[in-house]
């Protein structure tokens, strides 16, 4: 028999295996707990509780319920984690199984109790996660999902040893080591080789060779092959500058130096830069590969969908769900009703309250839900629009004096939401004091402008995305607004959104990629192979879908901070993806397959902005 010393020490080893500490509070509530709610905790080993425990205390802290994330575990982290292990422990002597009907949005949540199901039962637990599912999937089509790229996006590292992607458990570090540069481009590498693979338009050595008697097929070969292998070859591997400025290619095991033609070319569209994913094409001799021709990864949806089935590669799914059933289960555990035993009227009564609350903390972490708005849920869904604006410098009248006329006409269509991205202030950078409160100046004339049009600045979303120089040192991805900056804001919009950049977006469940960035001049300006004008625009989307990136530049081009390159990576393509690029404008989406690219331009130099319809695809260029 253990006694209550030696659980109090059990307690204090395991959380300090995970990385906690308790307060005296917390460590006294759980032991009492255990002892109440475990009738062996006494005979028995209590790591498998205590795990469950913690699990559920990481799960508060990473969906932001106002908990401390310290490692010091408080008294309110304690005990909301107890109550979600209460409500999902198995009562042996009872098999229950509650419905609850929410009648403000039609949704029917289940709460089920069961005991430990046996294998002549599978169909019943296949029942449970298909409806939760379908519960999801529905929550996503009559919300918006904000995914905040240093906390929301999904993360998949290659496991050799399954051959697929699987979730990475590594918690990203904003300040990584050396290590981390090179292993980004590994999985950049991995990325990208890994679709070709399960493409149909290449060949690896380590393929069936079926398809050489295809002519449209390229053979590729690896670096480490082309030691006494004569004639051409086409070779997968990451192009650098070294010493010298001397070019190299670099696979997952060596690299070999190259010697450019004079007439090198371009295989297919897009910008070659430093650091990118190509294939070169030539021979090899005296040690170097001597190239005629590079060309970029054609990266078919195809082959995204074999490498990610069943795999939540944009993150709104997972964010919801966990969302959905934690906090519920959490809500309805501390309204302290038995809700398989109580009247109708009190269960439904005890219901409403719990999901009233639920609504606002979803809220808080970024999830709105458009059937539960007052204002919303008596629209057409099909007749929302969102409008984006770009390069929104606050310090010019002529600006606001635009941007006052797209309000004035908001009366023909239904405003859903605004998105403004940088920078706002044409200063670009903003350092001193003096500029500070400019800006903050500069915020309260706009905010004077919206209290002009109240309906729209108190049932829209509004959300404001960085450029990535405005504030800090221009790394990306890059943080919210400074809190203290969007203060005004804040307070006085009641949808306001600081978002990161990039920032992912599900509005009735279309994917929606954001990202501001001027990646045009950049790329022209380093481009390895000169190309030619007229195509920019075109020539930026081929060269992100070949690279799977969202943002393919040279580390001297854009520092990045190592750890969340994965924020950039495109595991898969989303719906639409907007390139807020100040220095490129292009009227008409550019579709590849499925995916709609858009440019909503410069709306301080040409007045240009996007208005667009998510549910029905409508997407509309204007200028004012």
């Amino acid at each position: 028999m253990k006694s209550e010393k030696e659980i109090e020490k059990e307690v204090i080893q395991v959380f300090s295996s995970h990385g906690y500490m308790l307060r005296p509070s917390s460590l006294r509530m759980c032991i009492e707990f255990l002892i109440s709610q475990t009738a062996d905790a006494q005979a028995h080993d209590l790591l498998y509780p205590l795990t469950d425990i913690i699990g559920n205390i990481r799960m508060l802290q990473n969906n932001n319920l106002n908990l401390d994330t310290a490692a010091f575990i408080e008294e309110q982290a304690m005990e909301e984690s107890l109550q979600i292990y209460q409500n999902k422990m198995i009562n042996p002597s009872q098999s229950q199984r509650t419905t609850l009907l929410i009648e403000d949005d039609g949704m029917e949540i289940e709460k089920y109790k069961t005991n430990v199901r046996s294998k002549a039962e599978p169909s019943a637990t296949e029942t449970v996660e298909e409806y939760l599912g379908d519960l999801i999937t529905r929550k996503l089509a009559t919300s918006i999902v904000i995914l905040n790229a240093f906390q929301d996006f999904p993360n998949f590292t290659y496991d050799r040893s399954k051959q697929t992607f699987v979730q990475s458990e590594k918690l990203p570090q904003v300040f990584s080591n050396a290590d981390e540069k090179i292993n980004t481009y590994k999985q950049r590498l991995i990325l990208v080789r890994e679709k070709m693979v399960k493409s149909k338009d290449y060949l690896f050595p380590f393929q069936n060779q079926v398809n050489t008697t295809n002519s449209n097929v390229m053979k590729i070969s690896e670096v480490g092959s082309l030691l006494g292998n004569k004639g051409e070859k086409n070779v997968l591997g990451i192009i650098f500058q070294g010493e010298g400025n001397k070019y190299f290619l670099q696979d997952l095991s060596t690299s070999i130096p190259l010697e450019f033609e004079k007439n090198l070319s371009a295989g297919n569209s897009g910008y070659f830069l430093n650091n990118h994913i190509v294939i070169a094409t030539g021979y090899y001799s005296n040690d170097k590969l001597h190239v005629r021709k590079l060309h970029q990864p054609q990266i078919s949806e195809e082959a995204c969908e074999k490498l990610f089935v069943n795999k939540d590669y944009f993150g709104a799914y997972t964010k919801v769900s966990n969302v959905l059933g934690n906090l519920l289960s959490l809500e309805l555990g501390n309204s302290r009703v038995d809700l398989s035993s109580s009247q109708p009227a009190e269960r439904k009564k005890a219901v409403d309250k719990a999901y009233s609350k639920f609504v606002d903390r979803q809220k808080s972490i970024g999830i709105f839900d458009l059937k539960m708005d007052k204002y919303f849920k008596k629209t057409r869904f099909e007749d929302l629009a969102v409008f984006i604006l770009s390069c929104f410098h606050l310090d010019k009248a002529e600006v606001l004096n635009k941007f006052r006329s797209i309000l004035e006409k908001c009366s023909l269509v239904q405003p859903l939401m605004f998105i403004i991205m940088g920078e706002l202030s044409s200063n670009q950078k903003i350092d001193t004091v003096e500029e500070f409160e400019e800006l903050d100046q500069n915020i309260e004339a706009f905010l004077e402008l919206l209290e002009e049009f109240p309906d729209i600045m108190k049932n829209c979303f509004w959300v404001f995305i960085p450029a990535p120089q405005e504030f800090g040192t221009g790394c990306m991805p890059t943080h919210q607004y400074p809190p203290s900056i969007m203060e005004k804001l804040s307070k006085r919009i009641p949808l306001f959104i600081n978002g990161s950049n990039p920032l992912k977006m599900s509005i009735l469940n279309k994917k929606i990629l954001i990202i501001r960035k001027d990646l045009l001049k950049e790329m022209r300006r380093n481009s390895i192979i000169k190309v030619e004008d007229g195509e920019e625009c075109h020539n930026v989307v081929s060269t992100i879908i070949a690279q799977s990136h969202l943002m393919p530049l040279s580390v001297y081009s854009q520092p990045l901070l190592w750890d969340y390159d994965f924020a950039f990576r495109l595991f898969h393509l989303p719906d639409i993806v907007i390139l807020a690029d100040g220095s490129c404008y292009y009227s008409e989406p550019i579709i590849y397959d499925k995916t709609k690219f858009v440019y909503p331009g410069n709306f301080d130099r040409d007045g240009s902005f996007l208005a667009i319809r998510p549910l029905t695809g409508e997407i509309e260029s204007h200028t004012i």
